[in-house]
């Protein structure tokens, strides 16, 4: 019987040695390739440098907005400014959307120990959502989760599998417009990111921000490669780094990533 090995199994004869650790290696390497690739065919220079998310444009209303963020999530529960200084970034993105009509999050955080990236019991779903809404009273503000238990009040949740490019349908079916920004705060594996990627693609305003939150370094060539895939492309990728991880930003927009 014929067994379908993972793609990163080489087409290649291995004992039972060699097959313990090759793999996993291809696997490893893989990503590092692939920006090594991409990197050769396009100029270097089109390429961006990470960028401290410290660095950020600011301008008083930004830090104002920035503010009244991290207090808001500090107070719902969420480690959006305490962990990360996300707050940062969305003050600037904010800033310069001078009104965000409609916001998704995917990925609300679960208390269910049997779902992967789970927040534990102490957690508080959907807590940086209600942050979001209570900045944002009068604009649309959705969420998505693969925890079909999560609901936030004032807010339309979705049920998602990032890891099934057709569940994000549901969203697309039901969205009356496109979103100001959409963040991928969800299983944050590269395949989940990706598939959210390409929806957000599709589903972002022409003023919009697409953010992929807590990447880990091992992940960066993934994101230095997508960069490059995005250079043909209206839209601009920049990795910035964040207090405990990388965060990647997509838009139309030059101020962000400059």
């Amino acid at each position: 019987m014929k067994v379908n090995l993972p793609w990163y199994f080489p087409n290649s004869a291995m004992n039972e040695e060699i097959i313990k650790k090759l793999p996993a290696e291809v696997a490893m390497r893989t990503p590092s390739a692939l920006f090594n690739l991409a990197s050769g065919i396009y100029p270097h220079n089109s390429f961006r440098e990470v960028l401290n998310i410290e660095t950020i444009v600011k301008n008083i209303n930004s830090i104002e907005i920035s503010k009244k963020l991290s207090n808001l999530f500090n107070h719902y529960g969420s480690d959006k400014a305490s962990s990360h200084n996300y707050h940062l970034l969305y003050g600037s993105i904010f800033n310069y959307l001078d009104g965000c009509s409609s916001l998704l999050e995917i990925g609300l955080g679960s208390n269910n120990l049997s779902i992967a990236s789970n927040m534990g019991v102490n957690g508080k779903p959907g807590a940086s959502l209600c942050a979001f809404k209570d900045f944002l009273p009068n604009s649309n503000i959705c969420g998505a989760d693969i925890d079909r238990e999560i609901k936030v009040k004032d807010c339309e949740v979705f049920y998602i599998d990032q890891t099934k490019p057709e569940s994000f349908e549901a969203i697309e079916n039901n969205s009356r417009n496109k979103y100001d920004l959409i963040i991928d705060d969800g299983l944050h594996s590269p395949d989940a990111n990706l598939f959210t990627l390409d929806f957000a693609l599709r589903n972002i305003s022409p003023k919009g921000f697409i953010v992929i939150e807590d990447i880990p370094s091992r992940c960066l060539p993934i994101w230095m490669t997508v960069q490059y895939l995005l250079i043909n492309l209206p839209y601009h990728g920049q990795l910035f780094q964040t207090k405990s991880a990388f965060v990647f930003v997509c838009s139309k927009n030059h101020f962000i990533l400059n």
